[in-house]
Order: C-alpha cells, then structure tokens, then sequence
C-alpha cells in the first residue's frame, strides 16, 4: 500500500516546482486522519467489489507502464505527501513515485472521496498516463474504478499555468 508521508517517515521528497507545489511530510493530525480515511475508501470502494476491482485493474492495464491497479496499491514504494500550495481547483501532482496532495483537497465538501479520487487519479500518472494538457487518461481511471461520482470529463494531466515560465 502507498505510504503517508509523515514527520518521522524519514522519506525525501524535498521536491518543489516553480508554481510552488511540494512534496511535504503532513504535520496536521485532521489531513492525516482524512488521508488514511481516504485510503480505507478505496479499499472499500475498489478492492472490496470485485466488478469494480476487475474494471478499475483492466483502465490501469491500459496505462502505458501496463501495472494493474491492485499492483500499484499494493507498492509500499509509492509515497504520498503533502502540497501546502493553496491554489484553488488544484487537487495533487505526481513527480515519479511522489504523489502530493494539494490542500484545497481538504477543504472540500466530502473530502475523503475527493481524496480518494485524487489518489487513483495520481496513481494513474505513477503508472504512466501522460501529465499533458491533451491527455485525459489519468481522469478517466475514475469511473471503472468506482468514483464515477468525481469525474471530470474537462479534467486533463497538466494545468496551465497563469505566468508563463521561461526555462534558461
């Protein structure tokens, strides 16, 4: 099972992007409690039904890097952390095997399914789906895997960005 990444986890993530998202241990015991709330969703909602275990693992399948979802729950490789970048309608951003949770996730109306989404839609990515402004394939992992409810059909694997950024 992906990990969460606490103070103590001694995990590195000192990633950061120039928009400003991180990778940071959590430190708040509520984002915690929702994050492993999250976690016992998905166990609930995907790993517990096989229809929707079989759909969710044959969208995965499909990914470029072709690992079932079952596979990538089970990775106690992938981490998941903390985005302390406060943007509005930002939900999480992966960099490898990094997921980080933005904190406009918790401040939603049923987070924990938000979370949950949030979660298969970054593992989607961890499993190769492109983080590009045309690609929807991480986005569309959601429905087969049973949170059809927080599907975004104008959801893509990047956003654009307000500024632009000129590299060199």
């Amino acid at each position: 099972m992906p990990r969460i990444n606490k103070e103590g986890s001694k995990h590195e993530s000192n990633f950061r992007t120039r928009d400003g998202n991180t990778w940071e241990p959590f430190k708040d015991a509520g984002h915690i409690k929702l994050v492993t709330a999250a976690f016992l969703e998905i166990d609930r909602q995907v790993l517990a039904s096989k229809t929707t275990l079989k759909a969710c693992n044959a969208a995965f399948s499909r990914l470029p890097n072709r690992r079932d979802f079952a596979a990538l729950w089970k990775d106690p490789g992938i981490w998941v952390s903390y985005n302390s970048n406060t943007e509005e309608g930002l939900y999480g951003i992966t960099y490898k095997n990094d997921i980080s949770i933005a904190d406009y996730v918790f401040t939603l109306k049923e987070p924990v399914r938000w979370i949950a989404a949030t979660l298969i839609h970054e593992l989607a990515h961890v499993n190769g789906a492109p983080g590009t402004l045309d690609s929807k394939a991480a986005e569309e992992t959601l429905p087969p895997c049973g949170f059809d409810d927080k599907y975004n059909p104008a959801t893509v694997g990047a956003r654009m960005r307000r500024v632009p950024i000129f590299l060199g």
